[in-house]
């Protein structure tokens, strides 16, 4: 959806029960940091919370130069260690005995 020499960046933070979105139209050849002031006050602290972005479940640098529409993921912190929480049910969880 290019309007002249503008791309379409859509902004996209899911948390547990809320989801925030924002789209914005840049000039072609901006960096995804150049557009961090002019978010929302959700998908900015989220950021600067974790630091974390992602286009097409890919992390990338916020210096990534875009040249095409973008949909632009706000990676969150995990709450729980997945390893972690695995190891835990284990050592809960009763040994089974297998019949031989």
């Amino acid at each position: 959806m290019r309007q002249g020499d503008m791309i379409k960046i859509d902004f996209l933070l899911a948390d547990c029960d809320r989801v925030f979105t924002q789209t914005l139209f840049s000039p072609v050849g901006k960096q995804i940091i150049d557009l961090m002031p002019l978010l929302n006050n959700e998908l900015k602290q989220a950021w600067k919370e974790s630091g974390a972005i992602s286009i097409n479940t890919e992390q990338v640098s916020e210096h990534r130069v875009l040249n095409e529409d973008t949909r632009i993921m706000i990676l969150k912190k995990l709450i729980n260690d997945p390893k972690d929480l695995r190891r835990k049910r284990a050592r809960l969880s009763p040994i089974k005995k297998v019949k031989t």
